[in-house]
C-alpha cells in the first residue's frame, strides 16, 4: 500500500462523530513517457545511391592522380575521394527514431505516407495524383514486410521454439514483477486484511450462539 498511497493524515471528527476522519490519498504517478531517441543515418535511398555513382563516373581521375608521386599517393587520394563523397552527397542526419513504428518501417515507406495523405487533402480520394500514392505505399508496404520477413523471421522455422520461449520468458518476467509488484502488494495486504476480517466475524457469531444457547437453558 505504501508503494501506491502516500501517508494517511487524520483530521478533527466531522459534526457529531465520535471518530477522527482519515484521509488517504493516491501519490502522484510518475511521467513513463519515454524520451525520444535520435539515431544518425544516411540518406540510402535509391535516387542518393544513383547520384553517387554519376558523381564518381564524370570525375576526372586522371587529373586527381596526376599529383601522385607513387602508388601510396594515389591511395590516398582514392581513399579521400570514397569517403569524402558520400559525406557531401548523403550527409549523415540526425534522425528521430520513432519506437511505436513497426519493426519493417522505413524511410521510404515514411516519405511515400506522407505523400499519400497530403494527395488525399489537397486533392481527393478519387484522384489520379492519390491513387498512385496509395499504390505506390500498397507496394512498398508489401515488400519491406517480405524482406523483413525473409532477414528476421524466415530462419526461425529452424530453430527450437522452446529455447526463444525461454529467452522471452527470462526478458519479460522481471519487467512484469516490477510493473505489477505494487499491484501485488495491494493485493496481498487486501487479502490479510479480508481474512482478518471473516476470522472477528466468525468469532462474534460463534460467541452470538453461545449465549443463545446459554439464554435458551436458563
Amino acid at each position: 500500500m505504501h508503494d501506491c498511497y502516500a501517508d494517511p493524515q487524520h483530521f478533527p471528527p466531522l459534526g457529531l462523530s465520535d471518530h477522527h476522519t482519515v484521509t488517504v490519498e493516491a501519490k502522484v504517478r510518475e511521467n513513463s513517457r519515454q524520451s525520444p531517441k535520435f539515431v544518425l543515418k544516411r540518406d540510402n535511398q535509391k535516387s542518393r545511391r544513383a547520384e553517387l555513382g554519376r558523381y564518381f563516373a564524370t570525375m576526372d581521375w586522371r587529373l586527381l592522380f596526376s599529383s601522385a608521386s607513387g602508388c601510396q599517393d594515389m591511395l590516398d587520394i582514392l581513399h579521400n575521394v570514397v569517403h569524402t563523397s558520400p559525406d557531401i552527397l548523403m550527409p549523415v542526419k540526425r534522425v528521430r527514431d520513432n519506437t511505436f513504428d513497426v519493426p519493417w518501417m522505413t524511410l521510404h515507406l515514411k516519405s511515400l505516407i506522407l505523400k499519400r495523405q497530403k494527395a488525399f487533402h489537397e486533392h481527393d480520394a478519387e484522384s489520379s495524383s492519390y491513387k498512385f500514392y496509395r499504390n505506390a505505399v500498397n507496394r512498398e508496404r508489401k515488400s519491406s514486410k517480405a524482406s523483413f520477413y525473409k532477414i528476421k523471421v524466415e530462419h526461425m522455422k529452424d530453430e527450437n521454439p522452446n529455447c526463444g520461449g525461454r529467452k522471452l520468458n527470462a526478458y519479460v518476467d522481471p519487467i512484469l514483477t516490477r510493473a505489477t509488484s505494487p499491484i501485488a502488494s495491494t493485493l496481498k495486504n487486501l487479502r490479510i486484511v479480508t481474512t482478518r476480517n471473516l476470522q472477528i466475524s466468525s468469532t462474534r457469531l460463534s460467541l452470538n450462539h453461545l449465549k443463545n444457547i446459554a439464554w435458551n437453558s436458563r
